[in-house]
């Protein structure tokens, strides 16, 4: 009968749900396609193992919004991971399965953002600085001494 964790599963087993969006301007035409896929609610939960990476995701583990109190602006910023998979999508560790560093993005309402309270601004800071903080607790076990992505042999060290 098989294992009913994975006939309830939405990637029947895969560990992959796969996406395809498309965006169309007013007169139907195709201006921008993304495909991929995202792992699994079965799979994202799994404890990191050892083993060689075949495919990457992403994950985000920080998200924080900030609004100011007049002018209505809003900024979300959110952390986001590089998380490497094996080829039958489970989870690995990422020393020396990265390519990239871990990135923090912001979206924000407005291109202008003026009358801005100094507490407003002092609130907004913070949020950044634990994204950046957040980041660099992702980042540091998987840096070798020169500060390069693990495994590195340059024998440079940071200063």
């Amino acid at each position: 009968m098989g294992d009913p964790m994975v006939r309830a599963c939405r990637c029947d087993g895969t560990g992959k749900i796969a996406y395809h969006h498309e965006l169309r301007d007013s007169d139907g035409n195709v201006v921008q396609i993304s495909s991929g896929w995202n792992p699994c609610s079965c799979r994202t939960g799994e404890e990191p193992r050892a083993g060689e990476a075949a495919t990457w995701s992403t994950e985000t583990p920080y998200v924080a919004a900030w609004q100011s109190e007049v002018g209505h602006a809003y900024i979300e910023v959110s952390v986001s991971a590089e998380v490497p998979y094996s080829a039958d999508v489970h989870r690995l560790h990422r020393h020396g399965n990265r390519y990239y560093p871990t990135t923090i993005d912001l979206q924000c309402e407005s291109r202008e953002m003026t009358f801005l309270f100094p507490e407003e601004v002092r609130r907004l800071s913070r949020l950044l600085m634990e994204a950046a903080d957040a980041a660099e607790r992702i980042d540091k076990p998987d840096q070798a001494a020169c500060g390069h992505w693990a495994p590195c042999d340059c024998e440079e060290t940071t200063q």
